[in-house]
């Protein structure tokens, strides 16, 4: 789901909403952006090639109080993502909108990859290039890496219902 102040801000962007999400480039970056009851959540689409990197990126972030300074609940630094989720109060927007401030030029600094690098196979899109939403994220991919990671997530589902064969009354016995 996406309230009024994130589509805003999405229309601002020149990001696209669909599927209960604003997602496309912020500031370079691959960004998708919802939200729910009490929270917001910015999900930076992005790899990191430099380890030491990550991790200067990473204790940067750890010497700032972000919850008491930007509202942040929690900050996840994965594989192929960085998600910020924030309590959402009255002008929480003020404090996303101070956080990104801050932190894009320690995202800049750090060498993640930008939305015209394929969040898949790593290479320049090159105008080869399409969204995909994956678990709620969107992420910025060449087209034949799209198709590829949508034959593998279909062939995990598929995996996925063949592995769960009983019922709710032989798993009660």
């Amino acid at each position: 789901m996406i309230g009024s102040a994130l589509k805003k801000m999405a229309k601002e962007n020149g990001m696209q909403i669909a599927r209960g999400v604003a997602y496309g480039a912020y500031k370079g970056y691959a960004l998708t952006m919802c939200e729910g009851s009490g929270w917001k959540r910015l999900d930076f689409s992005t790899r990191f090639y430099d380890v030491a990197a990550q991790n200067a990126l990473e204790n940067k972030l750890n010497q700032v109080d972000l919850k008491r300074t930007y509202r942040v609940q929690s900050l996840e630094i994965t594989g192929r993502s960085i998600c910020i989720v924030f309590l959402d109060n009255p002008g929480t927007m003020k404090k996303i909108q101070a956080f990104l401030d801050w932190f894009m030029p320690l995202l800049e600094e750090s060498g993640a990859s930008k939305v015209s690098i394929c969040n898949e196979c790593g290479c320049e899109t090159m105008g080869d290039d399409s969204w995909v939403l994956i678990d709620g994220v969107a992420h910025h991919m060449h087209t034949a890496c799209k198709e590829k990671v949508k034959r593998e997530l279909e062939a995990e589902e598929n995996l996925r219902k063949e592995e769960d064969t009983g019922s709710y009354l032989s798993g009660a016995l």
